[in-house]
């Protein structure tokens, strides 16, 4: 064995999950979720334009998104507490405009699944949905994100 392969070799064995992520790649099924309507080769490409092109969560807080679709995939981080490799949602909102926002906060991801639980999927949406990323304080120092539909104003 070479010493190219062989760090291959430890790097499979020492990677959580990527042997088996490997076979989905090599036989089609991809750990991503997309809301983007459409197979045809251009709708993929909105979905990688939109998951290459993102800017972080973070440094859009407070900002109103018109929420039109939505881009969820897995990736492997490590835990900040810990530095334990875990699997965690990388979570790509995308306006209306087409500027995608991305994150890896877990509360977003279940405020997410909150709005389409309750509002359904953005192909049964009449518009965009204008959302907003907030940093919220944590019990003791730390924080987290969460995600809040824009209440449209009341009717007089």
């Amino acid at each position: 064995m070479s010493e190219t392969t062989a760090e291959i070799a430890t790097i499979v064995d020492t990677t959580p999950g990527l042997s088996s992520e490997l076979a989905n790649l090599s036989s089609g099924r991809l750990n991503v979720f997309s809301t983007i309507q459409g197979n045809d080769f251009g709708s993929r490409v909105k979905v990688i334009n939109a998951l290459t092109a993102a800017v972080p969560v973070a440094d859009n807080l407070d900002k109103q998104i018109n929420l039109a679709n939505v881009v969820i995939q897995s990736v492997i981080l490590p835990n900040q507490t810990t530095g334990e490799l875990e699997e965690v949602p990388r979570i790509t909102l995308i306006d209306a405009d087409g500027t995608a926002y991305a994150t890896t906060s877990g509360p977003i991801y279940k405020d997410l699944k909150n709005v389409f639980a309750i509002l359904g999927m953005p192909s049964n949406w009449p518009g965009a949905v204008p959302v907003v990323a907030s940093k919220e304080k944590a019990k003791g120092a730390g924080h987290y994100f969460t995600l809040s539909v824009v209440q449209p104003p009341a009717k007089k």
